[in-house]
């Protein structure tokens, strides 16, 4: 990759041809040379016979990138990037005058890894690679894998905390893909929708993201592609759970658990458990059953302590009126980093609003109202939930 000369030689030395090699009888082994150092310039009917003795075409050894330099380079990253390995990725790519890549979905593909890679090391300018890859694709009409930057590219947002920006992106692609005269594929399209369910109660437009959940769970079943339907479950159970509709609650808990035994899922399985004891702490005060079901997630989890634990188990043991027990698991609660949705920060800081509680009925009452306020910070500028509420009421005690 660079001038004409190294691609011949690059070239020549990955068919491991000498230079008489490649001059054969039409050429000097002084000139291929010449060439091969950029200090003679072959003519045409030379540049035809080194591209047949390379067996590439005239045209890819006159492009800045070859189609064949850039489908080895694709093989070679798509193997790193498989490995997690992204910093060879970065290292290849940046290697190649990415301005200059020819119009192809090798090149897309490129553009799309190294983005990646460069958001996952924490780069600063890996959407500009992405934006690049989905013009390419755009272009050749590839619309799946245009749509898929895109989600990535929503996501993204959506970690930062940019609700908004996330849904408006989401949308006005699939605007873009429709005004085309496409449509996204069946997974892609639940996927879609998906997200924008979860960026709607996101930003608080609860009707319509119940709407738009509800919509996906019936295609779903229309089109008989359950790819996506435990997270929509999930996402309505969570939901169902909040606003306290215990109906919906039963059925979405049975749907799932019917599901996890479906596809026979040690994950699932733990889903609905972990859902249920959410359920006892949180709408019906059963805190036995409570902690009766994050004690089974736990053991088909193997048996380790993690957040989800000691968050329902410790609110559990709030209500039961073991203040000290309580508040040594809610101690040792962690943020969960796919934690990024308000509902799930909503509930971190409710974490922080049972250390309160806690700390107040053991009689530090200061430390107590530290954690009180750190958590009403939290939650302010948050949709409103049931555990934002639950916030505000315990800040009002230490008022």
């Amino acid at each position: 990759m660079g001038s004409l000369g190294l691609r011949i030689k690059t070239l020549r030395k990955k068919k491991k041809l000498t230079l008489q090699g490649l001059a054969g009888e039409h050429m000097t082994k002084g000139m291929v040379s010449l060439i091969e150092n950029d200090k003679a310039k072959p003519s045409m009917e030379s540049l035809h016979y080194i591209a047949e003795q390379l067996n590439v075409t005239v045209n890819e050894l006159l492009e800045e990138v070859s189609i064949t330099e850039i489908r080895e380079l694709l093989a070679t990253i798509e193997t790193y990037f498989r490995e997690g390995n992204d910093v060879e990725v970065i290292k290849c790519v940046s290697l190649v005058q990415t301005e200059h890549l020819p119009l192809c979905y090798e090149s897309a593909k490129v553009l799309e890894l190294y983005g990646k890679s460069l958001y996952k090391t924490g780069a600063t300018n890996w959407e500009n690679y992405l934006d690049l890859a989905d013009h390419q694709y755009m272009t050749l009409a590839l619309y799946e894998k245009s749509a898929t930057i895109t989600l990535f590219q929503s996501w993204s947002k959506l970690k930062c905390g940019q609700y908004e920006e996330s849904l408006h992106l989401l949308r006005e692609k699939h605007a873009l893909i429709q005004s085309h005269g496409a449509e996204l594929e069946t997974l892609t399209f639940l996927k879609y929708q998906t997200h924008e369910a979860s960026l709607l109660f996101a930003i608080g437009q609860n009707k319509e993201a119940e709407e738009v959940l509800h919509s996906a769970i019936s295609y779903s079943r229309t089109t008989k592609v359950f790819y996506q339907i435990e997270e929509l479950y999930r996402i309505a159970c969570l939901y169902s759970i909040m606003m306290r509709n215990n109906e919906e609650v039963s059925y979405f808990l049975e749907k799932l658990d019917l599901y996890s035994k479906f596809v026979d899922s040690t994950d699932a399985k733990a889903a609905v458990l972990l859902l249920r004891s959410h359920y006892h702490n949180e709408a019906t005060g059963e805190y036995e059953e409570a902690i009766q079901d994050i004690e089974a997630f736990k053991d088909i989890t193997g048996g380790s302590v993690n957040s989800y634990y000691v968050m329902e188990k410790g609110k559990a043991l709030y209500h039961m009126g073991d203040i000290e027990g309580a508040l040594e698991l809610l101690d040792e609660f962690t943020i969960i980093p796919e934690w990024v949705h308000p509902f799930d920060r909503s509930m971190i800081h409710q974490v922080k609003a049972y250390q309160a509680l806690c700390l107040k009925d053991l009689g530090k009452w200061e430390k107590g109202k530290v954690y009180a306020k750190e958590a009403y910070e939290g939650v302010k500028q948050l949709p409103e939930t049931p555990y934002q509420a639950f916030v505000y009421e315990t800040l009002n005690q230490f008022l």
